[in-house]
């Protein structure tokens, strides 16, 4: 019992200032994250008198799937560009963005400007979340990995769970100080970068690649593109299928009971019908895209 402890601590031990650092901007992050998030589906839903934004919930539905599928999705370039130009480098890009974005959100009222303050957002945490995690690979080896990366998620809950506590508590004095809350958590996070992140080691050769290299490998790793297309692609038309719900129902209402409402509305069915089977064919040809670039590694 008393050797398992001492080999834990010694493991614990023999892992360097980066990967400490990283945890702290990873719980920093999270929480300017999960603060605004666990809220936003309140905010966005909100009457407008008591400070949300007074939109549907097929419009909460497309902000927050549309952010999410792309915080997810863009790693493999963002991931990419930062073994290329350094992780240090697009990590200040990062919250760069992501500070004014989120400062952004609360000043933007209309369903397409916070839209594309979501956006950006979403772009700076796709640059933030595979260069911390890329900073865990790198300062970790076999004999600490598996407690590195147990370390290292349990610091996301961390972050994942005092964000919400903390805004639940700003939004009792304003929606507004919840989004500052968040831009001020990335804030912090930039002297933690700048004074004690260090670089972590990795293979010479990515850094001497050109842009145009690194892209040319990003899209052959994902099928030449392809399943990169299908993506948006399927994205597009659910997007489409959720706004022609909602376009058919108004029509329907504003030209009353006549026999002209009911002309446009069976052509507005039509209409869906084939929206809905082109919403099939999309998905799958992203189902056979995948399964023939699986085939191929």
């Amino acid at each position: 019992m008393e050797e398992g402890v001492v080999e834990t601590r010694g493991t614990v031990r023999s892992l360097p200032r980066s990967f400490w650092v990283a945890n702290v901007m990873e719980i920093v992050e999270r929480m300017a994250w999960y603060g605004f998030y666990a809220l936003s589906s309140v905010y966005i839903c909100g009457s407008i008198a008591e400070g949300g934004l007074g939109l549907s919930s097929s419009d909460r539905g497309i902000i927050q799937g549309t952010v999410t599928f792309l915080i997810y999705l863009f790693p493999f370039v963002t991931g990419a560009l930062g073994d290329r130009y350094g992780y240090k480098k697009m990590l200040l890009i990062s919250y760069a963005i992501l500070a004014p974005s989120y400062a952004l959100l609360g000043q933007m009222k209309t369903m397409p400007t916070f839209f594309a303050a979501m956006l950006l957002v979403g772009i700076g945490a796709s640059i933030f979340k595979p260069l911390v995690v890329g900073t865990i690979g790198r300062v970790s080896d076999k004999s600490n990995g598996s407690l590195a990366f147990g370390i290292f998620y349990m610091m996301v809950n961390i972050g994942g769970f005092v964000g919400p506590l903390l805004a639940t508590t700003l939004r009792a004095q304003g929606w507004s100080y919840v989004f500052w809350a968040s831009s001020a958590w990335i804030l912090l996070n930039i002297p933690i970068l700048l004074l004690f992140y260090k670089e972590p080691e990795g293979e010479a050769s990515t850094r001497t690649k050109s842009f145009r290299t690194v892209m040319h490998e990003m899209f052959e790793v994902i099928g030449n593109g392809r399943f990169f297309v299908m993506f948006f692609i399927t994205l597009v038309m659910f997007v489409m299928g959720c706004k022609w719900d909602r376009a058919r129902g108004a029509l329907c209402v504003v030209l009353g009971d006549t026999e002209r409402r009911r002309g446009l509305c069976a052509e507005a069915m039509r209409s869906k019908s084939i929206l809905h089977e082109n919403r099939k064919q999309a998905i799958f040809a992203v189902f056979a895209s995948a399964f023939e670039f699986l085939d191929c590694i």
